[in-house]
């Protein structure tokens, strides 16, 4: 109100419009979420709920065996690698064959006493032909199981491991994904609570109040009514 308004009277109106007009319980609900953004996201402080991590250790592991690869490349790693696959039981075998060969009640002993030949010439002849025969089956044995060895080495083997390294990498993903959703819970949050405020009015239309003022004039005018009213009602 200016000093003539204060002399004279005056009218005075005030406006009030869009988000002021709100419930304070949705101005809050914005104002909140705000502030919240703010601190999350503002200054900087968000870039380390952005900031990928490190390589893990499992990564790690995984490039040194690509960097290293996976065939053999020397005498040694395919005698290394063909040892893998030996079977551990083969002595037995080789026992056996030998047992049936040169045991008391082997083949050579029973064709002998069959012929009744003991310390002549084709005693000695049978001996050497099972003996030929023990050697060829161990060694076909053996050839057999070297050769599932070596195949096993120098084609399966190499798959192998690298699928132990793709298993390692992919668990370094797993490990890096996890921690970058741990690292986006609280955005996460903060979008879910931006979709629920989403629903909420964010404009309260506008309002408008005036009043009246008579002035010093008015005010005067009025006290004199009163007086007047008074003195002919015999009061004063």
């Amino acid at each position: 109100m200016g000093f003539m308004d204060s002399i004279f009277g005056g009218e005075e109106s005030q406006t009030t419009s869009g988000f002021q007009n709100l419930p304070p319980e949705i101005r809050n609900a914005f104002t909140s979420f705000a502030t919240q953004g703010t601190g999350l996201l503002g200054g900087g402080a968000g870039d380390a709920m952005f900031r990928p991590m490190g390589t893990t250790q499992d990564e790690s592991s995984a490039f040194g065996m690509f960097r290293q690869g996976f065939a053999p490349t020397s005498a040694a790693d395919v005698s290394r690698d063909v040892g893998l696959f030996m079977n551990p039981f083969d002595q037995y075998v080789i026992d056996d064959i030998n047992r049936q060969s040169q045991g008391d009640y082997s083949l050579l002993k029973q064709a002998v006493t069959d012929a009744g030949q003991f310390g002549s010439n084709r005693q000695v002849l049978g001996a050497s032909e099972l003996e030929r025969q023990r050697l060829n089956a161990i060694g076909s044995f053996k050839q057999n199981q070297y050769n599932n060895a070596l195949n096993m080495a120098m084609n399966q083997l190499s798959g192998l491991r690298q699928q132990d390294a793709q298993n390692l990498a992919g668990i370094g993903g797993f490990e890096r994904g996890l921690d970058f959703q741990t690292k986006q819970a609280p955005v996460s949050a903060l979008n879910a609570w931006a979709n629920l405020i989403r629903a909420l009015p964010q404009n309260g239309g506008t309002t408008s109040t005036s009043s009246s003022s008579k002035g010093l004039l008015g005010s005067l005018g009025s006290i004199g009514g009163l007086l007047t009213g008074a003195s002919d009602a015999g009061w004063l």
